[in-house]
């Protein structure tokens, strides 16, 4: 038997082509599938989940991202783009190896998991 749930929020973002918005909005979901997005149904279905004050959006996606380099957050934001590779970034990777870069790489998923990202991509392993 699966789980039947209508979820009702300030706001529901959709994202689609024309960027609709429903204020308020529900978000109607059967098993593991959404079942409905819109304007709140006159019957609720299931299990309602009242998000007051909340917005539903589907989820993220990070196509770029440099995980372990979550270490270095705030060293460089004072740095020209040209010095900032070369000048930068490339002394600081120097200085960690394998064990730190895990680490930055490790904190730098659960940031994103925190943010609600459903998925990431990293790009190119970091030098050690």
């Amino acid at each position: 038997m699966s789980s039947s749930y209508t979820l009702l929020a300030e706001d529901v973002l959709t994202l689609d082509a024309r960027g609709t918005r429903h204020s308020p909005g529900a978000v109607g979901i059967e098993g593991a599938r959404i079942s409905y997005v819109g304007p709140p149904p006159k019957a609720l279905t299931g299990t309602v989940v009242r998000l007051e004050g909340c917005v539903l959006m589907p989820g993220l996606i990070n196509v770029h991202t440099h995980t372990p380099m979550w270490l270095f957050r705030g060293l460089t934001e004072d740095v020209p783009r040209g010095e900032w590779l070369l000048g930068r970034m490339r002394p600081l990777e120097a200085r960690v190896g394998p064990r730190e870069l895990r680490a930055g790489a490790l904190a730098g998923c659960l940031e994103m998991l925190a943010l609600a990202l459903r998925r990431w991509r990293g790009s190119r392993p970091p030098r050690v």
